[in-house]
């Protein structure tokens, strides 16, 4: 025991220098923007030759891996972008230098300092890097949700990174409102329930975190079903020797586009699209419109006269089924004054015999 105290006490006297007290200057914080170069700087006081020092980052799991060691980049993936400077002796500058600065970059950073002999110092720093907003995952757009499934019910999902961390917000473009009548919701997920055709629609996910444009993701809900047509008026009377309209409106996915979806009879016999001497066959799609299935077939009668009235019938077929609504048409000298509100009744086409009238008095008036 006593030559065990002799020895310590020998190398303390021979080797007085040999313990050494070092020190780190305080480190900053950085906050910098995607893609930029910037460097974290750790300046060590009374170094020497043989001081080893190391950066060090903590990761999202908390453990702290190392980077540097003295003038050496560890993690090889690292090496293009990292840079170190080690310059001085006693008092030492040691530089990490990071370009194009990624998310992978950000957060907490460890200075450490290990001397030949004495204890060890550290010190941290927060490094921040702004990212804008950037969806990585979305729902796909279903082929189709069939209306008579059992399960009424789906969920739409978003995912977005960024620093900071963004917001994600649901709504809905076409229509403008979500189908619970709110203008969006905010969260990753959106939880359809209790699905009708009301649902249908483009909805659009939107992350944003105030760093740079927001980043857009958009699914589109769509279901068959077969044409439901809209109520029309189920009597109508068109005046005598003018042209008059007759429509009917539906709604249909797949949407009716096209003529050959839509038929028109009279006293059940098929009108054809070719005899235009007689009837002229339209079909109009209201894209804009808020309910975005919506069509209206509109059939014009070139030349009302008494053989043209009789029972009319729309008939509107997709993929999915059928659907057809009569409409009585009547001859007579005067029109429907409630006659012409597309697709709930006809409009005619030509002054009214009341205008005709009215023009022939002033005529007669002015000449007198």
């Amino acid at each position: 025991m006593k030559a065990v105290l002799l020895s310590f006490l020998l190398f303390a006297v021979f080797h007085p220098g040999k313990v050494q007290s070092i020190t780190i200057n305080s480190i900053s914080d950085e906050y910098v923007d995607n893609g930029v170069t910037f460097s974290i700087g750790c300046y060590v006081n009374g170094a020497t030759a043989g001081t080893v020092l190391q950066w060090s980052r903590t990761n999202e799991e908390g453990r702290s891996i190392g980077i540097t060691h003295n003038n050496d980049i560890l993690p090889a993936q690292y090496r293009s972008r990292y840079s170190i400077l080690n310059a001085g002796v006693s008092s030492r500058q040691y530089i990490l230098t990071i370009r194009n600065a990624q998310l992978v970059d950000a957060g907490q950073w460890t200075c450490n300092a290990y001397p030949e002999f004495g204890e060890s110092v550290s010190m941290e720093a927060m490094v921040t890097v702004f990212s804008p907003p950037m969806i990585t995952a979305i729902s796909p757009s279903p082929n189709d949700l069939r209306l008579d499934q059992n399960n009424r019910n789906y969920t739409l999902y978003c995912n977005a990174t960024g620093s900071p961390k963004p917001t994600i917000k649901w709504r809905r473009l076409m229509p403008e409102y979500l189908p619970n009548m709110r203008p969006f919701e905010i969260g990753r997920l959106l939880n359809l329930t209790s699905i009708t055709a009301n649902h249908r629609g483009v909805y659009e996910c939107v992350a944003s975190n105030g760093r740079g444009e927001a980043a857009r993701g958009k699914v589109r809900i769509t279901f068959s079903y077969k044409p439901e047509v809209k109520p029309v008026k189920e009597s109508i009377i068109l005046p005598k020797n003018v042209a008059g309209n007759i429509s009917c409106a539906c709604e249909a996915s797949p949407k009716v586009t096209r003529d050959n979806e839509v038929r028109w009879y009279k006293d059940n016999i098929q009108l054809v699209s070719t005899d235009t001497r007689n009837y002229l066959m339209d079909v109009e799609v209201y894209a804009r419109d808020r309910d975005t299935d919506r069509s209206v077939a509109i059939l014009t009668i070139r030349n009302v006269t008494s053989d043209k009235g009789g029972e009319y019938k729309c008939r509107f077929v997709n993929n999915v089924g059928q659907t057809e609504r009569s409409i009585n048409v009547q001859v007579g000298a005067v029109a429907d004054p409630k006659a012409g509100r597309v697709p709930s009744g006809a409009v005619a086409v030509g002054p009214s015999a009341f205008g005709l009238t009215f023009i022939m008095v002033l005529l007669v008036a002015y000449f007198q």
